[in-house]
């Protein structure tokens, strides 16, 4: 019954690539208004 320990390590890389995808939409976003700032 190894289980909960796999479920617990998927849990916790699901938070991780959540986070990075966050992290990652924000990036793109700043870089999108820096962008547009830039052309206005």
């Amino acid at each position: 019954m190894r289980e909960q320990p796999d479920s617990r390590a998927l849990l916790i890389v699901n938070l991780r690539s959540a986070t990075k995808l966050k992290v990652i939409h924000f990036i793109m976003l700043v870089l999108f208004l820096e962008s547009v700032r830039i052309s206005l």
